[in-house]
């Protein structure tokens, strides 16, 4: 077995999330090496394995992975193994072989698959810190990417870091040292390579700032509560109206009623028809 150009990668530069066909070229093998031909992929971040054989020139699966498949068309010199999409985690050693021979250096191809992408941040200070004015802390960004991406820290506003009490350790790691009021805010690590960038952020609080803005909540709050208890109280100052109303109008016909009695009561001493009939 030899190789005509090796194992070929399409496209040349590997992107994580994108479609990727490796193709491995062997001449010179008789039909029956053809039905021994398959794939390895050890990939070296969590020392996976994944095998891919042939049967009769028909790949099958001895470890299944949807995004992952191979093709080789009849009576073909070329063999193509097909990531779809490709994962950052692929990043490996890639092999095309004889089955059931092991690694002799006459029968097999090998070639470093390097998968780019975009940046990601594993570990950042990305919760709120409440500090005191003399205060140290230290803020962490660590990433990865390939490239291996450059990390820059700044305030949300983009405005430059002072001098003096607040400096980079390396590039991961950020030191505010005898923290001042005037060094409160928002801190970003800005993350970025060729395919992208990414940034992480945490704020920083002085506990005088927390209870102002406690004291506005609950200043807010006080008004609603206030503004609540009036309208209740004019609700019940209305309806206390117009139970007195109503009382009054009963008073009132509970004596004009006693009136059209007495009337009625005179009016028969004196043997005169009543003025209301009962």
């Amino acid at each position: 077995m030899r190789d005509k150009d090796g194992i070929i990668f399409d496209p040349i530069a590997p992107r994580a999330g994108e479609r990727l066909i490796a193709k491995c070229t062997l001449v010179g093998l008789t039909d029956n090496d053809k039905r021994s031909v398959s794939w390895e992929l050890h990939r070296l971040n969590d020392q996976k394995r994944f095998f891919l054989a042939t049967d009769d020139q028909v790949f099958q699966f001895t470890q299944p992975t949807r995004r992952l498949y191979a093709e080789h068309a009849l009576d073909s010199s070329d063999w193509y193994l097909i990531f779809d999409p490709l994962d950052r985690e692929d990043y490996g050693d890639l092999t095309c072989m004889l089955a059931d021979t092991g690694y002799n250096n006459s029968i097999y191809l090998r070639r470093r698959l390097i998968v780019y992408s975009e940046p990601f941040v594993v570990q950042s200070s990305t919760k709120d810190i409440e500090v005191n004015e003399g205060d140290n802390i230290l803020l962490k960004c660590y990433a990865q990417g390939l490239p291996p991406p450059q990390i820059q820290w700044m305030k949300a506003d983009a405005s430059p870091l002072p001098d003096g009490n607040i400096r980079a350790i390396g590039t991961v790691e950020l030191a505010i040292n005898d923290i001042r009021k005037q060094d409160r805010g928002i801190y970003k690590c800005l993350v970025i390579n060729l395919f992208g960038y990414v940034d992480n952020q945490t704020n920083s609080e002085l506990p005088e700032e927390k209870i102002k803005l406690l004291e506005q909540e609950n200043a807010s709050q006080a008004t609603e509560i206030t503004e609540l208890r009036e309208l209740n109280k004019k609700y019940f100052n209305t309806i206390e109206w117009m139970q007195k109303k109503m009382q009054q109008l009963e008073d009132d016909l509970n004596r004009t009623k006693a009136k059209v009695s007495e009337l009625n009561l005179s009016n028969s001493s004196n043997d005169s028809p009543p003025l209301v009939k009962k």
